[in-house]
């Protein structure tokens, strides 16, 4: 009987790291323990539909993230902690057409460019760039998705 007082960490610091998942019962990013995000880019697409078991990160004990850009898309999902440090926009009741997507701020400056090749039922965001106050944007295809401000 082998025991630890280790926890299972999940750790991104740096780098870019896509999953894709079909729909079904699989998580696309999955901890036993926590995940903490402070760099790099996650970017996260689950098929799974609202509702199911599975999404796009799932953990037992908490998400944090300090730094980086998170982009998780589809089924159930965990949300950032409040042990985070940076903003998130959630849109569990928007659901992301295939298209090339855009986040901007209030002067036009693009923060974050991504392309999705189908549809996707609520997730969030989570940018470095997001201040407090921020005025945002996000839309596809040069069409308008939502506007939302950074609270």
């Amino acid at each position: 009987d082998v025991t630890s007082d280790i926890e299972p960490l999940l750790e991104v610091s740096g780098g870019y790291l896509e999953v894709s998942t079909p729909s079904g019962d699989t998580d696309g990013i999955d901890s036993n323990g926590t995940i903490l995000i402070s760099g790099g880019t996650v970017f996260v697409k689950s098929k799974s539909a609202q509702g199911n078991m599975a999404g796009s990160i799932d953990c037992e004990r908490g998400l944090t993230v300090t730094g980086g850009n998170v982009i998780a898309l589809g089924g159930v999902c965990e949300t950032p902690s409040g042990a985070s440090t940076s903003y998130t926009v959630t849109f569990n009741r928007t659901s992301l057409k295939a298209g090339k997507y855009l986040v901007v701020d209030a002067e036009g400056k693009e923060l974050l460019s991504f392309e999705l090749d189908s549809n996707y039922s609520g997730g969030w965001i989570c940018l470095e760039a997001f201040v407090k106050s921020g005025k945002y944007e996000l839309s596809c295809n040069a069409g308008r998705v939502m506007s939302f401000t950074a609270e």
